[in-house]
């Protein structure tokens, strides 16, 4: 996991807002995926994202949803095209 703010983008996905009780869920998979070794095969950004989005109430099944692409293509039907940068933070992910 890295620092990727202010990194562009071409696809946004708007999933409303979350709860202080979920953004706290946010931070423990933050922390437990910073604490584990990434394994492109078993634990990845796109196994991250799936977990983040179940914290916040968007089931999502895995299986099939392995890269990167795979992850686009499961989330396109609510996504949109739109260019920007990711929000910079003052923080540095470790």
């Amino acid at each position: 996991m890295g620092n990727d703010s202010g990194h562009p983008y071409t696809n946004a996905w708007n999933i409303g807002n979350i709860t202080p009780a979920q953004l706290q869920e946010i931070i423990k998979t933050s922390t437990a995926f910073a604490n584990t070794n990434y394994d492109l095969r078993f634990n990845n950004c796109v196994d991250f994202a799936i977990i983040v989005l179940n914290n916040v109430g968007v089931h999502m099944n895995p299986m099939g949803i392995d890269t990167p692409t795979s992850f686009s293509n499961s989330i396109q039907p609510g996504a949109t095209n739109t260019n920007g940068n990711a929000p910079q933070t003052k923080r540095d992910c470790k």
